[in-house]
């Protein structure tokens, strides 16, 4: 297929456009970029779950793959970058974006913060990781919260039919995709617990001189004292750091190789749900959860000590937060329709690649229209049947 597949169905521009050579060699290296990380990931989780850190030679080559990585994630931003106003054959820049709809709904943000709280109740000494039944314990836990916010999303949206008449369209996902999307979801659950739980140990252990736990490492302390004003500034730049990092994670596995065999399992969700949130092939679910031990090294990486509240934050974003792109339902307890046009139309145009429209409208990816409420005011161009994408 042709490196220019991937622009089929995107609007016209006056600019140049690359050679198949150039746009190769991007795709190339937006594709290795991707892949450092989940390669890192593994390797830090299983040494950290195992007490067993990265030394010697393993630890100076966990390093260098943190810097390549980080330095091809700047210079794929600075390709990226369009300007706030900018209007490129991806889409819309900031300001028309800003126009179509809210930031974040609501729902949105009291179901996020909710999700904190309830992360940041359970990171207390109960769930020691030191101890086997400790770590048992941390796992049922994440897997029956999961379990209940996305059932519970589900239970009302789709089976209750709960706000139906601001659902972006009236049809519903049949069991058979259901299915399907269950056990991507429980795979991607498991993913995301055993990150929680690798993190939760290293922590626990703390990194001997001179090792580290790879991507997971080197972490910064964490603060034992209640939450300050001071320390709560920080929360909205790490719910930043956690849309730049899926904007950046997501766009670059819409490269035609990185979609064709990992991202198209979530996309085959044309008409999705709240299980579709995390519906991932198991290397998507590991680069998406890699936002967490990032944000982490972060703090570590400016010598400041990080809360719990902290890392809550960035857990709780990335497990619930997938619920409300997903849900295909308006209003102000739905969630958002940026992410929902990237199901419909996305798969085809490669727009609308952020959980909001932020970092779409600075990269100038982004898609603007109307949210299509009531439902039977449904824009008749939105496709929901499945098509071959790419």
């Amino acid at each position: 297929m042709s490196t220019n597949g991937r622009n089929q169905g995107a609007r016209s521009t006056s600019s140049p456009q690359p050679t198949d050579e150039e746009a190769l060699s991007a795709i190339n290296e937006e594709a290795l970029s991707a892949l450092m990380a989940p390669v890192g990931l593994v390797f830090g989780c299983a040494h950290a779950i195992s007490g067993v850190p990265f030394d010697g030679p393993l630890a100076y080559l966990s390093t260098a793959v943190r810097l390549v990585g980080v330095l091809m994630l700047v210079k794929n931003l600075s390709t990226w970058w369009t300007g706030f106003g900018a209007t490129t054959q991806w889409g819309k820049g900031l300001v028309a974006l800003a126009k179509q709809e809210p930031l974040v709904t609501p729902g949105e943000l009291a179901g996020n913060l909710c999700g904190a709280v309830l992360v940041y109740l359970t990171f207390g000494a109960s769930f020691d990781p030191h101890t086997g039944g400790g770590v048992f314990a941390l796992a049922a836990l994440n897997l029956l919260r999961l379990a209940a916010a996305y059932g519970l999303a589900y239970l009302l949206f789709f089976r209750l039919r709960l706000l139906h008449a601001d659902k972006f369209t009236p049809e519903y996902a049949g069991s058979e995709r259901l299915r399907d999307e269950l056990r991507h979801w429980l795979s991607s659950a498991m993913v995301g617990t055993a990150v929680d739980l690798a993190l939760r140990r290293a922590f626990a252990l703390g990194v001997p001189e001179g090792g580290d736990w790879g991507l997971l490492g080197p972490l910064p302390a964490l603060s034992a004292a209640p939450l300050s004003a001071a320390e709560l500034v920080v929360v909205p730049f790490l719910i930043l750091w956690t849309d730049l990092h899926f904007y950046c994670v997501h766009r670059t596995l819409h490269t035609p190789l990185l979609y064709r065999h990992i991202h198209s399992v979530h996309h085959k969700s044309r008409n999705p749900n709240p299980i579709s949130g995390l519906s991932f092939h198991p290397v998507e679910a590991i680069c998406y959860y890699s936002a967490l031990p990032f944000a982490m090294f972060g703090f570590a990486l400016v010598s400041v000590t990080a809360h719990p509240f902290h890392y809550a934050v960035v857990k709780a974003v990335l497990d619930f937060n997938p619920i409300w792109g997903h849900t295909g339902v308006g209003g102000a307890f739905g969630g958002n329709h940026h992410h929902y046009l990237h199901h419909t139309i996305g798969y085809k145009l490669h727009i609308n690649f952020g959980g909001t429209w932020l970092f779409d409208g600075l990269f100038g990816t982004g898609h603007v229209e109307p949210r299509p409420t009531p439902a039977r005011r449904r824009p008749p161009h939105c496709p929901v049947e499945a098509k071959k994408a790419l």
